[in-house]
């Protein structure tokens, strides 16, 4: 239903492009490498996965177990080290593909601090090709890249709880009663999602509540749907589950892209961050308003 929504809208956006006269065109050599792609068996298989419904249960199951640590700007740090936890010990990832530390650092960055604090980004590269190439372009040492990225702080909790609740509960709430309208109220909801003592989301009864799909809004609130509050639920773990997933997917079925690809899990977006994340991966000073002269170095002497 979503994506037959967001086809609706491109085509109605291209027919009101279309009677301004600006519509854009997709050049033939555009379209034939679009086809090349989705004829490519291995992305046909991931697709494939991508679709199931185990690989629909991946991305609710991750998000779910994300987004309940408590990740307010600047202070991102136990939701970084989750996600780099997972890179290697579930992705599949090699330590030499994960880009950041723990500790903030991203090697050879042109910037490692904002405002004086660590940046805790969490990122993993998808080697490309095209570095390789005979003729390849690069500009101060730096070849192209494409980034996909998610970011991982949110607006609440405003500050770091202690290491002894790192968590927020993911409360549930039928979706036909009233919304709740302060945090005394959504602390007494009863129901809530479960988890075991690694993290993983337990698949009781409420999950499978919480879990349920619908056709449109109107069937949800006939067969008893569930609201589901959490900070960062909707910004933006709903799309940072969704990169990760790409870059699990990317990795599994070795995909190999002309550009390399960096997946990230940006911090600082929301408000007191001051874009912190983007700002390290690309050396924005902030302080003389430029990009550092070599944005971000991989081992290879390749930057994003």
């Amino acid at each position: 239903m979503r994506i037959r929504m967001l086809s609706l809208l491109t085509v109605l956006s291209a027919v009101s492009l279309s009677a301004m006269a600006a519509a854009p065109t997709v050049s033939p050599e555009a379209k034939k490498s679009a086809d090349m792609i989705n004829a490519d068996a291995p992305m046909q298989k991931m697709l494939a996965e991508l679709m199931s419904p185990q690989g629909q249960k991946w991305r609710f199951n991750t998000q779910m177990e994300i987004v309940r640590i408590a990740s307010p700007s600047r202070s991102e740090m136990r939701r970084q080290q989750e996600l780099m936890r997972r890179f290697t010990e579930e992705w599949g990832f090699s330590p030499a593909q994960v880009m950041t530390r723990t500790d903030g650092i991203l090697k050879d960055a042109g910037l490692q601090k904002v405002d004086g604090l660590p940046v805790y980004n969490a990122c993993v590269r998808i080697p490309g090709t095209y570095s390789q190439q005979k003729n390849a372009q690069s500009y101060k040492g730096q070849f192209p890249k494409v980034l996909l990225e998610g970011h991982i702080d949110t607006v609440n909790p405003a500050e770091l709880p202690p290491a002894s609740a790192p968590f927020v509960s993911v409360k549930l709430q039928k979706a036909t009663d009233p919304l709740v309208k302060t945090r005394s109220e959504l602390a007494a909801l009863p129901d809530e999602l479960h988890f075991d003592k690694d993290g993983k989301v337990i698949e009781d009864e409420n999950y499978k509540k919480a879990y349920q799909r619908y056709k449109d809004y109107e069937d949800a609130l006939g067969r008893g749907a569930l609201r589901i509050y959490v900070p960062g639920y909707n910004d933006a773990m709903i799309n940072t589950a969704a990169v990760m997933q790409a870059a699990y997917m990317l990795n599994k079925y070795k995909i190999k892209p002309v550009y390399d690809i960096w997946i990230c899990g940006t911090t600082g977006e929301e408000g007191k961050g001051n874009l912190c994340g983007m700002k390290q991966l690309y050396g924005y000073n902030q302080d003389t308003l430029c990009l550092a002269p070599y944005i971000v170095q991989s081992p290879d002497r390749r930057g994003l």
